[in-house]
């Protein structure tokens, strides 16, 4: 069943963090620049204007972390990398232990 311009505009709000507001994201924020945004996003999709475009837009616009899930490209491969390795870090640390208890 096809969204309406409003279920389209709000579930794309909940893409989008408000820059003002911390561990937000715009559709739960009551700054003016979250309003504005919002309003943005109702705008271009009265246009015709795709989704991805419009957060396209504002991620150019505000930077890759104004989404709530980063995607993952080569300048944010880091953030999905570290974590990755920090695991991997830590299972050697604790097969390294265990190994080493055995042996004594």
């Amino acid at each position: 069943m096809p969204q309406t311009i409003d279920e389209q505009a709000f579930a794309l709000s909940k893409q989008v963090r408000c820059v003002v507001c911390h561990g937000q994201t715009i559709d739960a924020s009551d700054t003016q620049l979250a309003a504005d945004m919002r309003a943005y996003i109702t705008t271009q999709l009265k246009k015709g204007m795709p989704e991805s475009a419009i957060l396209s837009q504002l991620q150019s616009t505000y930077g890759t972390s104004i989404l709530v899930e980063v995607p993952l490209q080569t300048n944010t491969l880091w953030l999905w990398g570290i974590p990755l390795l920090c695991v991997l870090l830590l299972l050697s640390i604790i097969l390294r232990y265990k190994v080493k208890r055995n042996k004594c």
